[in-house]
């Protein structure tokens, strides 16, 4: 992006905490790392550094053979045999997913070649068809494989600029007529991991079900056992939901985990008591993030309005557990009809990133914690907003014309998943400028893409004076 004047920027970076109380910003120059502070607490952001490539190995989980993808900033672990679950999606030393260790670890949840007559809760992530009462799991009392059953696994591509692995499901044709696919594609130099999931009829019937992935993360609890509701999960809701409120009520329970923010924003903070609820949620996101260590997990998907969904037209639900300490961001996929030989496949995109609550937008790039703000301030604009970066980069904000070229010198602020950015940028404010535009530029200096555009609002009679 090119210039034609510059403009002297004031630049004030932050890299803050915020949790439940709220956080302490600290102003450091832009070009360094700054600490974060909390509530008084002094924390170094966690410094991470992307690989040359991406590597898949064969790995052991607990002395189960296991896959292990990893590129510097994150570590997937899937596990064929515990029904081809991944059980590991860990950011630095940090694990965002739930895994059942103290059963895994005993061998309670070691799994058998016959169908479990009881349901193993290995934690993690998995995939089920919807809707739940058509197969009656878990556990599998019509002899269902596809939920506690042997799935295999390959290495596709081994290392590179993306590592691949595929998990394939038993094939269950006499009960649910599918057989599963699972592609995992980890990519360089991001937090993005790329989960595709893929029914297939093997029966000689017509079938119909939804995709339905379902992600266990933990439910922050304190030493005592006692939970500190440090745990929030966040999705938007649909501004024309068809239930009241934004959202239905699927199991009975769960007191007042739940709540709308705003009229916009589903919080869930999880206090171990057993409820769900489903929202026809169009968005196409939810997050998760421990409000302990301020670690934020976002999954993506593609949402189809008017489509026909199951469980009463839901498109995400959330369970909380009340006996073991976790949560389930759940995600269904549009019924659909599959005819002998027929499949269909489903793909959610999963980032992670350094942030605190609630989380309100999330891009392709960066979630946010506050969008980004443009307001006058005497004769200047003021730029404001907390986010998360899913990569390494600089966040750029440029001011634009109304013809979409660059007025002044973009503002560049280094940036990297392992710590929040909090922009609080005064500008110069450009008779010529009317949006200001910020993104995420990568090492080479290309866009990873766009993290807001906000217009520029109109001035006053009173303002280029000061105060």
């Amino acid at each position: 992006m090119s210039a034609k004047t510059t403009i002297p920027v004031m630049l004030a970076t932050a890299i803050t905490l915020f949790g439940c109380g709220g956080g302490v910003q600290q102003t450091q120059p832009r070009t360094t790392v700054p600490t974060i502070t909390s509530a008084g607490e002094s924390i170094t952001p966690t410094s991470l550094k992307a690989a040359d490539q991406v590597a898949v190995v064969d790995s052991n989980y607990y002395g189960h053979a296991a896959l292990r993808l990893s590129n510097g900033l994150v570590t997937v672990v899937v596990v064929p045999e515990f029904g081809g679950r991944i059980m590991e999606y860990k950011v630095a030393d940090m694990p965002l997913l739930w895994s059942n260790v103290a059963d895994i670890e005993g061998g309670k949840a070691a799994p058998t070649a016959a169908v479990a007559a009881t349901w193993k809760n290995w934690g993690g992530y998995k995939t089920w068809p919807a809707p739940q009462d058509k197969w009656g799991g878990p556990p599998d009392p019509k002899g269902s494989q596809l939920e506690g059953g042997r799935w295999t696994g390959r290495i596709v591509k081994a290392k590179g600029a993306v590592g691949e692995v595929e998990l394939t499901s038993p094939n269950d044709s006499g009960v649910t007529g599918l057989q599963i696919t699972r592609r995992l594609k980890l990519y360089q130099g991001t937090t993005r991991l790329s989960v595709e999931e893929t029914f297939k009829n093997t029966s000689s019937r017509s079938i119909e079900w939804s995709i339905w992935t379902v992600t266990q993360v933990p439910g922050i609890t304190a030493p005592e056992g006692r939970p500190d509701q440090g745990a929030q999960i966040y999705f938007p809701v649909n501004p024309k939901s068809k239930f009241k409120g934004g959202f239905r009520q699927i199991v009975e329970g769960g007191g007042d985990q739940w709540r709308v923010l705003d009229g916009n924003l589903l919080e869930v903070s999880y206090k171990h008591e057993q409820g769900k609820i489903g929202a026809d949620s169009n968005g196409g996101w939810m997050a998760y993030v421990d409000g302990g260590k301020h670690w934020a997990y976002v999954k993506t998907y593609t949402p189809k309005p008017g489509a026909t969904y199951p469980d009463s037209g839901c498109s995400v639900e959330v369970w909380a557990a009340g006996d073991l300490p976790y949560c389930e961001m759940e995600v269904l996929s549009p019924m659909h009809k599959l005819a002998a030989g027929e499949t269909v496949s489903a793909t959610e995109d999963w980032y992670a990133t350094r942030l605190g609550t609630p989380v309100r937008e999330v891009t392709d790039v960066a979630a946010l914690e506050a969008p980004v703000a443009v307001k006058r301030d005497g004769a200047n604009l003021r730029v404001t907003g907390i986010l998360g970066v899913f990569l390494p980069g600089k966040v750029r904000v440029a001011l634009l014309g109304a013809d979409g070229k660059a007025v002044g010198k973009p503002v560049d602020v280094a940036a990297q998943p392992g710590a929040t950015v909090t922009l609080n940028q005064s500008l110069p404010a450009d008779a010529a400028a009317t949006e200001v535009v910020v993104k995420l530029v990568k090492a080479d200096g290309s866009s990873a893409g766009q993290i807001a555009a906000v217009n520029i609002p109109a001035a006053t009679a009173s303002a280029g004076k000061g105060s």
